[in-house]
C-alpha cells in the first residue's frame, strides 16, 4: 500500500458521518476513492457496503451512494467512477448514453443532442462537454429518483490498446511535437512522472515516452487513474446495457437504427489518423520521446513492445472481453 492509498483511507475513515460538503472534494474525484475505501473496509470488517454507507455518510451523499450500491456500482477497489459524470439522457429519442472518454464521445454527443433537439446542437466549442452535461446530465437527486429509466442504454467500446496509444499521442506526443501547451492536468502528470522516475529535462521539449507513460499508469492506484486511460469497464459498473458497439461500427450501427443525424464524418475519433495493428511493428518507438520519433510514426503498434502488449492485456483484461463481445 503506497502513501496515497494510506492517506486516502485515513481521510475517509473518520468516525463522524460526513456529507459531500464535509469531504470538500468534487464528486468525480471522490467516488473512486470512496469505492476503494468501502471495498477495503467491507473485506476487513466483513460488513456489507450498504451498512458502511449508512454508518459513514449522511444527507444526499448517503442516499446517492446507497443508490449506486443498489445498482451494483460499488465494491471494486477504486475501479468505479461517478456514474452521473458519464451519463447523458436524451429523452426525446429514448437514449441513455453512457459515454467513455476516447471512445467517439464528442461525435456521439453531438449526434444524439442534434437528434434530440431536431436541429444541429449549438455550443461553445471551448466548453462542449460541459454544455452537453449541463443540458443532458443528471444531478444526485435526479439519479436517485430515476436511475432506472425505460430509455435504451448505449455505450461504445474501443480496442484497449488502440485507445491507450491514441491517448498518449493526443495528450503527451502531439503537444510536444507541435510546440503547443499541455492541458494543465497533463502537465501535472508529466511533472509527477519526472519526479517518480527521477527524470531530468524540459517538460515542453521532452514530454515523456510511451514506456514512461505506461509505467506511470501501472504504478498508480486505480482510484487515481485519469478518465482518458481508466479502463472502460469502470464507466459501466452497475449498468445493464442494451447495446455495446465497437467504435469502428458506430456509424453503421446508428444508421441502421435511424439514429445518425448527419452524414458520417471521416473519423469518429482520431489523433493522427492511425490505428493499432498487432504484429505489424514491435514497439521500436516505445522508449523514444516525441521529438526523437521524428517522421518514423506509421502505426500505433510502433509504441508497444511484445512485453508491453502482454502487460496491457493484463491491465485491461475486462476491457478486451467487453470489446470482443460488442457488436
Amino acid at each position: 500500500m503506497n502513501e496515497l492509498e494510506i492517506n486516502t483511507i485515513k481521510f475517509l475513515a473518520q468516525e463522524e458521518p460526513r456529507n459531500l460538503k464535509d469531504l470538500g472534494m468534487p464528486l468525480g474525484v471522490l467516488i473512486p476513492r470512496i469505492d476503494y475505501f468501502l471495498s477495503m473496509l467491507r473485506d476487513i470488517s466483513n460488513t456489507s457496503i450498504n451498512s458502511i454507507i449508512r454508518d459513514k455518510y449522511k444527507d444526499g451523499l448517503k442516499s446517492y451512494l446507497l443508490k449506486v450500491d443498489e445498482l451494483g456500482g460499488l465494491g471494486f477497489y477504486g475501479r468505479s467512477v461517478n456514474p452521473i459524470s458519464y451519463l447523458c439522457r436524451f429523452n426525446s429519442i429514448g437514449i441513455d448514453y453512457h459515454w467513455i472518454p476516447k471512445n467517439a464521445c464528442t461525435f456521439l454527443k453531438k449526434n444524439f443532442a442534434s437528434l434530440n433537439e431536431q436541429e444541429i446542437f449549438s455550443y461553445d466549442k471551448n466548453k462542449f462537454h460541459e454544455t452537453i452535461q449541463d443540458s443532458y446530465g443528471m444531478n444526485m437527486s435526479q439519479y436517485i429518483d430515476s436511475a432506472k429509466s425505460s430509455n435504451l442504454k448505449f455505450a461504445v467500446l474501443r480496442n484497449p490498446i488502440d485507445r491507450l496509444v491514441s491517448c498518449y499521442i493526443d495528450k503527451f506526443y502531439l503537444p510536444c511535437v507541435n510546440d503547443k501547451d499541455y492541458e494543465p492536468y497533463i502537465l501535472n502528470i508529466i511533472k509527477n512522472i519526472y519526479c517518480y522516475f527521477d527524470i531530468k529535462g524540459d517538460y515542453q521539449k521532452r514530454s515523456v515516452s510511451f514506456s514512461e507513460f505506461l509505467n506511470y499508469i501501472t504504478n498508480n492506484p486505480h482510484f487515481s487513474s485519469n478518465e482518458h486511460w481508466r479502463p472502460q469497464i469502470d464507466f459501466l459498473r452497475g449498468v445493464d446495457l442494451d447495446f455495446k458497439v465497437k467504435q469502428e461500427n458506430v456509424a453503421s450501427f446508428l444508421m441502421g437504427k435511424e439514429l445518425l443525424f448527419a452524414k458520417k464524418p471521416k473519423k469518429e475519433n482520431s489523433s493522427v489518423g492511425l490505428t493499432y495493428n498487432e504484429a505489424t511493428y514491435v514497439g521500436e518507438l516505445s522508449e523514444k520521446t516525441p521529438l526523437e520519433v521524428n517522421d518514423e510514426l506509421l502505426d500505433y503498434s510502433q509504441f508497444v513492445t511484445p512485453s508491453q502488449h502482454l502487460l496491457i492485456k493484463t491491465l485491461y483484461a475486462e476491457d478486451f472481453s467487453l470489446y470482443t463481445e460488442s457488436i
